[in-house]
């Protein structure tokens, strides 16, 4: 997902791109590792703000609950380092 990579991107970039793989969801093949990724990617963003990481954390959350804390621990993982630069 290249638009969570570039530091280009806007918040409106952002949620257009989570907006399109959450309809997409079911067609693709995401994996844990892959989910984990997106949301320390996201939480890292320079431009993502607090409620668009949080709906995409519990958006994932809906679809593998037996993840939750995994995926909680992303977020505070990308929102430590997004601390530290």
């Amino acid at each position: 997902m290249m638009v969570l990579d570039s530091s280009a991107s806007t918040l409106e970039d952002l949620q257009e791109v989570l907006d399109k793989l959450f309809t997409e969801y079911d067609k693709l093949e995401i994996n844990k590792l892959q989910i984990k990724n997106i949301l320390i990617a996201l939480s890292l963003h320079k431009n993502a703000q607090k409620d668009i990481i949080i709906e995409t954390q519990k958006k994932f959350e809906e679809k593998l609950p037996e993840f939750a804390m995994e995926f909680e621990r992303s977020v505070k993982k990308g929102l430590d380092a997004r601390g530290r630069r």
